[in-house]
């Protein structure tokens, strides 16, 4: 991978971001598919041949949420709304305040790691 398919490859993952934040709801799938997609970019990126810095900025990429926590978070708020659907109600907001947040962190990332590569190299 060279910085120019790295730069097309970080522009797709923000308009992504954009895209899934349109509607304001991030459903579990989207944000499974971001974190796959972002997990596939660092393994690109450690094999490539790119300068040591990009590599240790690609590397600084925080996900708090995990693909195993989106799937148990969907069995919560079913098993919720079977229980008390006032609790799932107020599970399903905090999720999707969570996978915002997450999205919002995600995009924020990648334009900075963007305007990095694009200002150093």
């Amino acid at each position: 991978m060279n910085i120019e398919t790295c730069l097309k490859y970080l522009d797709y993952i923000i308009i992504e971001c954009d895209r899934i934040l349109e509607d304001e709801k991030v459903s579990g799938h989207e944000l499974v598919h971001l974190i796959t997609e972002l997990q596939l970019f660092k393994e690109r990126i450690k094999k490539s041949e790119l300068d040591e810095e990009i590599k240790h900025n690609i590397s600084k990429f925080k996900l708090d949420y995990t693909i195993s926590g989106v799937e148990h978070t969907e069995r919560y708020r079913t098993l919720g709304y079977l229980l008390l659907r006032g609790f799932s109600r107020l599970m399903e907001r905090r999720m999707m305040s969570e996978r915002n947040k997450t999205v919002y962190n995600i995009r924020s990332d990648c334009k900075r790691l963007s305007f990095f590569i694009k200002s150093n190299y």
